[in-house]
């Protein structure tokens, strides 16, 4: 599952989790694609999506869940 999450925007505000298929059509400009793999739940995964572009994916990052520290980005 995957979750759209918008940098400044209340948790409560949030669009809810959802299948990652073609999720980056309805990411808006600015957001974060947020995804918890199945096969390592220490860790979170983050699409960046362009500021001016919606859905056009230009980083990815890889942080740990415990304290939020980034273990790698590419």
């Amino acid at each position: 599952m995957c979750r759209v999450w918008v940098p400044g925007k209340p948790p409560g505000h949030q669009a809810k989790a959802r299948s990652c298929s073609n999720i980056e059509r309805s990411a808006p400009a600015g957001s974060w694609i947020v995804e918890r793999p199945g096969r390592d739940r220490r860790v979170v995964h983050v699409r960046v999506v362009d500021e001016r572009r919606p859905g056009v994916v230009v980083r990815m990052r890889v942080y740990e869940l415990r304290d939020g520290k980034l273990i790698r980005e590419g």
